[in-house]
């Protein structure tokens, strides 16, 4: 679970750069609006993940979180790339006047999110299914997927 740790982390420090938002030079209400479409992602996932798993089968039961939750951490992390650059100081202005020549967006974000997060909330009821198995019977189940 150490994914899921480190996108509460990103989380954290995208909260710490919202608090600073006399600091935006630009796109300031759209960062908040990220801020608060990732901690309603995380907020599920983690209600999902309370719901479905135990902590003590983490070290073998939720590999195939491990995938999907590094993938999520790849996206909050844009995001909060994203956010550091509308603070940036540099040339402000010159993204604020070609915004058609600024690839990164906040549309862009959100879209990977929305994208990614079937996938996440997937890979831990598949987590949740195998948390009540011992080990014996997830390589039945799995010997028998494989014979049909």
């Amino acid at each position: 679970m150490e994914e899921f740790r480190q996108i509460s982390e990103v989380l954290g420090s995208l909260r710490a750069l919202i608090i600073l938002q006399d600091e935006f030079q630009i796109n300031r209400r759209q960062c908040c609006l990220l801020l608060d479409v990732f901690c309603l992602a995380f907020d599920v996932i983690a209600e999902e993940i309370r719901l479905n798993l135990k902590l003590e089968e983490k070290n073998w039961k939720w590999s195939p979180l491990e995938n999907p939750l590094r993938e999520l951490q790849r996206i909050f992390k844009e995001g909060e790339s994203y956010v550091r650059q509308c603070m940036d100081k540099r040339d402000w202005w010159v993204k604020a006047i070609n915004p058609h020549q600024n690839k990164d967006s906040i549309d862009n974000h959100i879209h990977n999110l929305l994208c990614h997060f079937p996938a996440v909330l997937e890979a831990i009821e598949m987590a949740g299914e195998i948390a009540g198995l011992n080990r014996d019977e997830i390589q039945r189940r799995s010997h028998t997927c494989k014979e049909v």
